[in-house]
């Protein structure tokens, strides 16, 4: 079989001789070939992603998703045309692509209409197989980031591949560096995974900079220790266990698959991992080779997936309910209505006749209310400024919340302006107006407000639910009784609520949740027991010639700003995502899970210190409290909060300085670093 633009078999024999040097053909399925297809899965959402290998007759897959097969004849396949490319291959439509419309490329049962592959290429140039998405529908193509994004995930992909096979391979006994050896150790310390091999007694022998990176110790603290130094200690035992059981019988294999696996830092922060086990014998002995992957930031995107997924279930299941209950209850309505036409005042039929009409009605506002979650209703939207809508709404609010919970306006000048139903702006502002009275029974305080923010592709990345962009703010807050983490994670939900029988229905946080996924926009809860609640919504700013679309920060060039920041923040993805952002600005950051460490920095005089940037609502103590202590310790520091909660909300809660810098979560990297700039110049100019 003719291959690639050579067009002769002796390349073909050349790369299924390279194919078959990686030993991977038949063996089994391996978490970290699982990781990357599904991460192709996540990123493109196709109904299919594999990764296969394609020999002499045969397509093989080694990871595959959405499927369960692992093997395809090689003639008439898609993989077959792709490794003839170095390029990512993309097929809109199979039906209409001249090299398969006559004869359609099956995938077990499945028709398959739209492919993209990027090759697996090894370092000599041999395309041994393919990463690909597929679908059974046709769709228009893939963007130049899209195509970009897939080949990379090939390239990770062919990156593992040969990192198994230097592993494997023997290396010299002389106390020299070979070739090999060296690529090895290069290998070694470019590689994504964390990789730690250990001895049969379970000693840690090799690390890479990723493990020191990843578990806070140094090469030195980690080399000669037990390798259940890395986890936490109720896994220790049963770990142990674990390992002397793969050394009486070592042989590759996946880990992490249906088990709850966990490491555990140097300073005592356990973090969740996915691990994959190898092995190499170096001099008459075996060492295992574990390669270890923090799946922190994944396991928060597959739990918003999904949330969004759930939602979306539920919407349609509410939507079709509310549509045919709808047709019940116009033959309700109007049934009632012709009766009453008929009958005398004083008939004794009339009052249950009325009563049938009043239940009528009511349960056509519960329709209403389903049917804008599941986001059905009919919308007459128009260019609007929110701003309006809340001064025009104002008075109603008012009357609403009743006199023991006070109205706090706090809207920014000129916010962008959206496309969007005025009347279901209002019914929003109504409906989490009567949530917020509802958890204030003693009187509080009601806090509306607004602004403008400017998205950019890092928070998107991070945050399913939005793209990048421009978007107006509107916030929601209450000094009330606050939610717990169960209960947020079900307030959108219709019918799910915590108030006495009787006393609601439980649809309107589901209806303001559909009214802001029918505008494109999305909603977030930030609450605690006892800290009341700030429900942030953010609409999409229109882009047209009626708006004027903010410039959006100055960006900064990695390594342009300077300094060094103290990072405190309770919850481990966010405090990742920050902590990633100032490095890629130019900051040096130490970083504190919890106050009691980030004490213990401040206290270490070694350590130079330009800002403390903390998170306000912590454990054992809130922010404000911690920027006491530091300031105790450095009186020249700088301070930076910042929270999910509003700005007000904070500010009459937790008893900051009128004068104190606050960032309110969600925040930009452009955001954040200007206030951080704005700070340190600050300090800088005044001499403090």
């Amino acid at each position: 079989m003719g291959i690639g633009a050579e067009g002769d078999s002796v390349r073909e024999s050349r790369r299924l001789a390279a194919l078959r040097t990686y030993h991977v053909l038949d063996t089994p399925e391996e978490a970290a070939f699982d990781r990357i297809t599904k991460l192709a899965a996540f990123v493109f959402e196709p109904p299919v992603a594999v990764m296969s290998l394609v020999d002499h007759d045969r397509q093989w897959f080694k990871s595959h998703y959405g499927l369960n097969i692992r093997s395809i004849a090689r003639e008439g396949s898609f993989a077959a045309q792709a490794i003839l490319s170095d390029q990512v291959t993309v097929v809109g439509d199979a039906a209409s692509d001249p090299r398969f419309r006559d004869n359609l490329p099956f995938i077990g049962s499945l028709k398959i209409r739209f492919y993209a592959a990027a090759p697996l290429i090894t370092p000599e140039g041999l395309r041994l197989g393919v990463l690909a998405v597929m679908d059974t529908r046709p769709r228009s193509g893939l963007t130049g980031e899209q195509i970009a994004s897939l080949a990379d995930l090939a390239a990770l992909a062919m990156h593992e591949l040969d990192m198994r096979q230097e592993l494997a391979r023997p290396h010299g006994s002389d106390g020299s560096i070979g070739e090999g050896e060296a690529k090895f150790r290069a290998l070694m310390e470019s590689a994504s995974q964390a990789i730690i091999a250990v001895t049969e007694q379970g000693l840690i022998e090799v690390v890479n900079y990723k493990a020191e990176d990843l578990f806070g110790y140094s090469r030195e603290e980690m080399i000669g220790q037990s390798l259940e130094l890395l986890l936490p200690v109720r896994l220790r035992e049963v770990h142990a266990g674990h390992r002397q059981g793969y050394f009486a019988r070592p042989h590759p294999r996946p880990m992490g698959i249906g088990m709850d696996l966990a490491g555990r830092r140097k300073n005592g922060q356990e973090f969740p991992v996915e691990i994959s086990l190898n092995h190499v014998e170096v001099e008459g002995r075996v060492l295992a080779i574990s390669f270890v992957t923090d799946i922190s930031e994944r396991l928060r995107l597959e739990q918003q997936l999904r949330q969004s997924q759930k939602m979306e279930a539920i919407g349609q299941l509410a939507g079709g309910v509310a549509h045919d209950f709808n047709n019940l209850l116009t033959v309700i309505q109007g049934c009632s209505a012709m009766s009453l036409e008929g009958m005398a005042p004083d008939d004794p039929l009339r009052e249950p006749m009325e009563e049938i009409e009043k239940a009528a009605m009511s349960a056509a506002g519960l329709t209403r209310q389903l049917l804008a979650f599941s986001r059905r209703q009919v919308v007459r939207p128009r260019v609007l400024d929110l701003n309006t809508v809340i001064t025009q709404v104002e008075k109603m609010l008012r009357r609403v919340i009743g006199e023991d919970v006070e109205l706090h306006l706090h809207i920014e000048h000129e916010v962008d302006l959206v496309r969007a139903d005025p009347g279901l702006i209002e019914q929003i502002l109504m409906n989490l107006a009567v949530n917020a009275r509802d958890a204030m029974p003693y009187g509080g305080k009601l806090i509306i407000e607004t602004g403008s923010l400017f998205l950019d592709q890092e928070y998107a990345d991070a945050h399913l639910a939005v793209k990048t962009g421009p978007y107006a703010m509107l916030a929601v807050s209450d000094t009330g009784s606050g939610m717990t983490p169960e209960i947020q994670s079900r307030i959108f939900e219709p019918f799910f609520t915590t108030k006495s029988p009787g006393e609601g229905t439980g649809l309107g946080l589901a209806t303001v949740y559909g009214i802001v996924q029918q505008m494109e926009g999305a909603i977030w809860v930030y609450s605690e027991p006892g800290k009341g609640t700030t429900f942030k919504i953010l609409l999409p700013a229109v882009t047209t010639a009626e708006s004027v679309e903010p410039a959006p920060p100055a960006e900064t060039a990695p390594g342009e700003s300077g300094g060094t920041i103290l990072l405190v923040e309770d919850e481990a993805g966010v405090r990742k995502f920050v902590r990633a952002m100032l490095e890629k600005h130019g900051y040096r950051v130490l970083e504190a899970m919890d106050t009691t460490e980030a004490l213990a920095i401040a206290a270490d005089n070694r350590q130079h210190i330009d800002l403390l940037l903390t998170d306000v609502v912590m454990p054992k103590m809130n922010g404000a409290e911690l920027a006491e202590r530091v300031g105790q310790l450095r009186p020249s520091v700088k301070v930076l909060f910042m929270s999910g909660y509003t700005d007000r909300v904070i500010r009459l809660q937790d008893r900051l300085a009128p004068d104190a810098a606050f960032l309110q979560k969600p925040f930009t990297p452009k955001l954040l670093t200007a206030r951080i700039r704005e700070l340190i110049r600050f300090r800088a100019e005044s001499g403090k």
